[in-house]
């Protein structure tokens, strides 16, 4: 909704966005918000809280700091356009990874509108939307 409504020229339509790119949205977003909490949580002023080895061969750098967010990604819990985020370390796959939106069809002036009723997640079994 919020794409088609600030984006409508770039929208490709409801039934069109790739399953993918709502993985991919949520994997941004979970490190945007795992590296802001590592910086914020950094102590060391005087030096950046994203320190990477430089090598001129790209797979040859990596983060210092890597361990601690991998930490901080697992604690990570958020509810994101894929359905519940949350991780844990004994898995590599998402924890209660398994969401649905159940949405009634309403015409409404001559077009379609899809309005959530239901939410499924493999957590809390069906409650209605908020």
């Amino acid at each position: 909704d919020i794409w088609q409504q600030y984006e409508p020229d770039s929208f490709p339509g409801p039934g069109n966005v790739d399953a993918y790119a709502l993985f991919t949205f949520d994997a941004t977003w979970l490190l945007i918000r795992s590296l802001e909490q590592l910086c914020s949580t950094t102590t060391n002023r005087s030096s950046p809280c994203l320190s990477i080895v430089n090598d001129s061969f790209c797979f040859n750098r990596r983060l210092l700091n890597s361990s601690s967010l991998f930490d901080i990604i697992n604690i990570n819990t958020f509810l994101g356009v894929s359905g519940l985020v949350q991780f844990s370390t004994n898995s590599t796959d998402r924890v209660n990874g398994i969401y649905y939106i159940v949405k009634n069809v309403q015409s409404l002036s001559n077009e379609l509108n899809y309005v959530p009723v239901l939410v499924w997640s493999s957590l809390d079994a069906w409650t209605s939307h908020s």
